[in-house]
């Protein structure tokens, strides 16, 4: 009790990580190491991304899958020791790269999507290399499947990298699998290219949560599928029947009705889709650019939802 009998409230500062912008790099030697990079691997190996052309963000790390792209890697560090980087700073640069060597866009879709494609994969290679670089945990479940000399290539590669500095709680404290946790942070913001403050976000999941009645919205679609089963990007002109956004067991899922029968597709996280209004207006801008939706082409709308 303070004076007059009125208690006192004592304040606590809570300390948290606090997520940094992604930080910036030379655009212009960004462009001229894949330009390299090309001119060296070819262009039909320089941009082929082996198990990770349907890997997600929140899947499981691929270790044999990141030794398989350690040139391509080896290239972007150079340009950003973190690894992290803009998505539209690096859908530029692949562009500029596809226009010194135009046969690396002839896969039967528009520039502008191909790029786009490329650099969602560049972002989810890096997070996943950031991830084995910060857990220990997360690095022996990457060795699995490795042989004893794959096990050390990957760990060098991984100590390539170089941490970014937090605000906040030192790293010191946070510990190896805390740095793994909040490093999922820092993968959003390479996809979204800006930090989300605490009390902004904290309101957005508020009106998330009230707003979660009005999440079954039906997109129509042209009729019929193609059964195309690719997870890169499709070519334009494919198509399923209807899509759904709807919640299960506390998460996020887009559906597509065929023939009566629900299919779940992806799964989307709501902590990194920022509100329920805009995955909205992303899958129906994202629609609209692909014309038609099918299940090859679920990864490419998650990775435009999350862009």
């Amino acid at each position: 009790m303070g004076k007059l009998g009125v208690s006192q409230k004592h304040h606590v500062k809570k300390h948290t990580v606090k997520r940094l912008p992604t930080p910036t790099c030379s655009k212009a030697l960004l462009v001229n190491n894949l330009i390299e990079h090309t001119k060296k691997e070819g262009t039909s190996k320089a941009f082929s991304f082996g198990c990770y052309k349907g890997v997600l963000l929140n899947n499981a790390v691929k270790g044999a899958g990141l030794l398989a792209l350690e040139a391509l890697i080896m290239s972007l560090l150079t340009v950003s020791k973190s690894g992290l980087f803009n998505y539209t700073d690096l859908k530029e640069a692949v562009k500029e790269c596809s226009n010194q060597f135009p046969v690396l866009s002839d896969r039967g879709m528009s520039l502008d999507r191909w790029a786009g494609w490329v650099a969602s994969r560049i972002l989810v290679v890096m997070a996943h290399l950031r991830r084995v670089k910060n857990s220990k945990v997360r690095m022996r479940q990457a060795q699995s499947s490795l042989t004893e000399k794959e096990k050390e290539q990957l760990e060098q590669l991984a100590r390539l990298v170089q941490d970014l500095p937090y605000k906040g709680t030192s790293t010191s404290t946070l510990g190896t699998e805390s740095m793994a946790e909040s490093d999922v942070g820092l993968d959003f913001e390479a996809l979204a290219c800006s930090p989300v403050p605490a009390k902004k976000a904290a309101n957005k999941k508020k009106m998330a949560k009230a707003k979660a009645k009005a999440l079954a919205i039906e997109e129509a679609c042209s009729e019929g599928s193609s059964g195309h089963s690719s997870t890169e990007p499709a070519a334009e002109g494919e198509g399923c029947s209807k899509i759904y956004l709807t919640k299960a067991k506390g998460r996020t899922y887009l559906q597509v009705l065929e023939g009566g029968k629900k299919k779940h597709l992806v799964c989307i996280n709501e902590k990194q889709s920022k509100s329920h209004f805009k995955i909205m207006n992303k899958i129906k801008s994202t629609m609209e650019e692909m014309g038609k939706l099918d299940q090859g082409t679920a990864v490419s709308l998650r990775d435009a939802l999350l862009a």
